[in-house]
């Protein structure tokens, strides 16, 4: 008996920490995330900065290569409520080729008029 509900007990806890997915918390210190690889291939970007267009959200970031050679980079926007909750659908990720030591700015406007947070993520 007492195994039956041991094994009872630990499956109602895989169960339920598969349940939840882990986040990031949106704040104004992690609106970037970047891969290593990233970093590692001369890349640099600034948080992405919010402004209001034509009564859309947007979010605009510029991006640097310190290399002597273009570099192929991954992004995408991540776009979040005032409390933290990732608006679904999200947005499609994108590819841009950044040219050597040149730079290229990132734009994306919310589809979401209840979005008040952005995170950009970028990988190779």
């Amino acid at each position: 008996m007492k195994r039956a509900g041991i094994f009872a007990l630990l499956s109602i806890m895989v169960l339920a920490g598969c349940s939840s997915r882990p986040e990031i918390p949106v704040n104004d210190r992690q609106t970037l995330v970047m891969e290593a690889s990233v970093t590692g291939a001369g890349i640099s970007a600034e948080n992405p900065d919010l402004s209001s267009q034509s009564g859309k959200l947007v979010a605009t970031s510029t991006i640097y290569n310190e290399k002597n050679v273009p570099v192929t980079l991954n992004y995408q926007f991540y776009w979040y409520e005032e409390s933290g909750l990732e608006l679904h659908p999200l947005d499609k990720s994108a590819t841009v080729i950044i040219p050597a030591q040149g730079r290229i700015e990132l734009t994306a406007a919310s589809p979401f008029l209840s979005a008040s947070q952005v995170r950009l993520y970028l990988w190779l």
